[in-house]
């Protein structure tokens, strides 16, 4: 004997959820200091929006080139910048210069939490990889995106050190994080939005 359809109505709504809980939203600032083609910036965010929605995370993205998105990004309020720069130019907090794809400012005294992306090393981890630059250049603005929100290296998905092929591939698919990496977005994202509020 089958379940009668009204039956059916009420075993979905009796298990579905009681929360309504907000979805946590997070605001990024995108400076485009490379002159990248709107293509090419538009797919870079709708993959990085992918990669922290699979974390349970709203993004909201404002792009601009350096110095003009003033009257986009919320007064006030909480916020990370991502800086698309042609190369890295100076050392990184450490000292270090080299062949990084990215780095992340998270206490220097900044106003907003700034990360950076290094258009050509993500040029050429694209033609290593054979994968689209698009989706590397998404990569690098999780990555980066991550270490502000608290995030450390790890040994797989979109927080391991270096750019592998099998990771760039995870963010495509929804695994650039794991479980406790999605809380600690969540985390970080809720105290930003609680601090944006007062």
């Amino acid at each position: 004997m089958g379940i009668r359809p009204l039956t059916r109505v009420i075993l979905v709504i009796a298990a579905a959820p009681l929360c309504a809980c907000a979805v946590p939203e997070l605001t990024i600032s995108v400076f485009n200091g490379v002159g990248a083609t709107e293509s090419v910036i538009r797919k870079s965010i709708g993959a990085a929006s992918a990669a922290f929605r699979s974390a349970g995370i709203s993004t909201r993205w404002v792009v601009c080139d350096p110095g003009g998105c003033d009257r986009e990004r919320p007064d006030g309020g909480e916020y990370l910048e991502i800086f698309i720069l042609p190369r890295q130019v100076a050392p990184l907090p450490n000292g270090a210069i080299g062949n990084f794809a990215g780095s992340a400012i998270v206490n220097g005294g900044l106003a907003h939490p700034r990360g950076y992306a290094f258009y050509d090393v993500v040029q050429a981890v694209a033609f290593r990889t054979l994968r689209p630059m698009e989706l590397v250049l998404a990569c690098v603005i999780v990555h980066e995106a991550g270490h502000l929100l608290g995030l450390s290296h790890q040994a797989h998905g979109a927080m391991r050190a270096s750019l592998d092929p099998e990771d760039i591939d995870g963010l495509q698919m929804g695994l650039a994080f794991c479980s406790g990496e999605k809380k600690k977005l969540r985390i970080a994202t809720e105290r930003a939005a609680s601090l944006a509020r007062r």
